[in-house]
């Protein structure tokens, strides 16, 4: 009689006990993890230890005869890397006066177009570097550097999304509405001169020709989310170094003239490309670098 009773009691108790466990069990999370998140707050104060403390710009300092040449590459998935712009600016000549130190420029351009041709021109500018402050200014006469081109730029099939520099330091926004941030890094070292500038005798003025430059490195991901499920991760990385000359970062926006001494800015963003029912996921890195400079005398 007992075991009847006890099995009696087992069978009334047992969908209980099960409703139970299944109340505590959490429905599966399928949102990716993507490393430790950060703020967009903590990347801007490492940009900012690398810009005011690291290597900060001394637009100041410029002196004629300073060249620069950037070049920006894109690479797809395994192909081949594709040169879509090329830009060298020289200081054709430098005036001071009590109150600002006036620079002119040689520009030029090479930038990819639509047609995969190059398009060249060449244009004179010119700004005034406030003495106390060094806030730089348009020149009364300057003549607008970036005209538009007479064929459509270059498009890339995959575009990345602009996490320049320039857009998350100088901006101090957030660019995109659904975006998380992880694995925020810095890491310091030496690194040897661009082969343009190691050809030049005694490195075109820079120091430690033989030993290379010291760099500051900040590195992060940002996540672009376009479902709760879903989102595609973006590498940046800046480099920056005290031994290579201030330039202007982009001559494009006229109201907002930057100087910096970042000598390599790279963006890495994996993208989903379907061929013949077939689903994959490629990187696209495209890289801006500054791969020749001299100092000016």
């Amino acid at each position: 009689m007992k075991k009847i009773i006890t099995l009696t009691l087992i069978a009334i108790l047992i969908p209980f006990i099960v409703f139970a466990f299944l109340g505590c069990v959490k429905n599966p999370d399928h949102k990716p993890n993507f490393g430790e998140v950060t703020s967009l707050e903590n990347i801007q104060l490492a940009m900012k230890e690398a810009m005011q403390d690291f290597a900060p710009p001394q637009q100041l300092l410029i002196k004629k005869g300073q060249f620069i040449y950037l070049e920006t590459v894109q690479t797809i998935d395994s192909q081949s890397p594709l040169v879509i712009m090329q830009r060298g600016d020289t200081i054709l000549d430098t005036a001071t006066d009590a109150q600002f130190l006036t620079l002119s420029f040689d520009i030029q351009l090479a930038e990819r177009q639509s047609d995969n041709t190059m398009a060249y021109s060449r244009f004179p500018s010119c700004l005034r570097v406030e003495n106390t402050t060094g806030e730089f200014y348009t020149c009364p006469e300057a003549v607008a550097p970036l005209a538009a081109t007479e064929k459509p730029v270059y498009t890339s099939p995959f575009p990345l999304p602009d996490l320049s520099f320039a857009k998350m330091y100088k901006k101090q926004i957030s660019p995109f509405e659904k975006v998380t941030y992880h694995n925020l890094k810095k890491a310091y070292g030496l690194e040897l001169y661009p082969d343009l500038v190691r050809q030049r005798p005694n490195c075109g003025g820079a120091a430690n020709c033989e030993t290379g430059m010291k760099f500051m490195m900040v590195q992060y991901d940002a996540v672009l989310w376009d479902t709760d499920d879903h989102g595609m991760k973006t590498t940046v990385q800046y480099f920056f170094s005290a031994d290579v000359p201030t330039y202007i970062y982009d001559w494009a926006n006229q109201s907002d003239i930057f100087p910096n001494r970042i000598y390599r800015e790279c963006i890495q963003q994996w993208i989903r490309v379907e061929n013949e029912g077939v689903t994959r996921e490629v990187p696209v890195r495209q890289c801006r670098q500054l791969k020749d400079f001299k100092f000016g005398t």
